[in-house]
């Protein structure tokens, strides 16, 4: 007896985060739907949530100048980590 096992891959493009520096305001692209970005700071606290749609999501975080890490996610598997420069 043969089995054979099928499976599909699935590609998911990779969100985008601008402009970097941040002077107020970021817009995050996002392809896929029910996304979730967050902000941390370098001590690894969240500083930052929002929940994300498809297509371009501005956000306007109120913080302190300094360095941010972003993380976005879908379905609970993070897509992007980055490192942003923030002034207000």
């Amino acid at each position: 007896m043969k089995t054979t096992i099928r499976t599909q891959e699935v590609s998911i493009e990779k969100p985008n985060i601008f402009p970097n520096p941040a002077h107020g305001w970021l817009t995050v692209a996002l392809k896929e739907p029910n996304g979730v970005f967050e902000m941390y700071d370098l001590t690894g606290r969240m500083v930052f949530s929002k929940r994300l749609v498809s297509g371009e999501n501005r956000v306007t975080p109120s913080l302190i100048s300094g360095v941010y890490f972003a993380r976005i996610m879908v379905h609970r598997a993070t897509l992007m980590t980055a490192k942003v420069i923030w002034q207000p």
